[in-house]
């Protein structure tokens, strides 16, 4: 997976014919923010390190708008 934001590369790169697509993804809405916090606390749920009722994913993925 490839993350660049169009704004750092350089202008060479940004000629015609030089990037065959240009995607642009929005910023996760909160289902998005939960599964993205879903995913990168699988590891410390399955050890035992983060419990689920200690830590509402819902509430802290609802905690934060997108700018």
């Amino acid at each position: 997976m490839l993350y660049v934001c169009f704004f750092t590369l350089p202008l060479q790169l940004l000629r015609p014919g030089r990037l065959e697509i240009n995607v642009n993804l929005g910023l996760p809405n909160e289902i998005g923010r939960l599964a993205i916090l879903k995913a990168h606390t699988k590891k410390l749920r399955e050890a035992g390190f983060l419990d689920d009722s200690a830590v509402n994913l819902l509430e802290v993925g609802l905690q934060k708008k997108n700018a």
